[in-house]
């Protein structure tokens, strides 16, 4: 996970085996990245259900 600033706020790049898997920005400074982790947990359990 790495977080980028910028001009127009935060972004935060999701990482996985050197991979990017997701960008989330947002113009608020105080994003709440509890949020973004868990939306990152329902994509990896979405993404191992199809694979079933």
């Amino acid at each position: 996970m790495k977080r980028k600033k910028n001009l127009f706020g935060e972004a935060l790049i999701l990482y996985k085996n050197q991979k990017k898997i997701a960008k989330i920005s947002a113009r608020n400074r105080n994003v709440d990245w509890l949020q973004v982790k868990i939306a990152e947990i329902k994509k990896d359990k979405k993404k191992l259900e199809r694979k079933k």
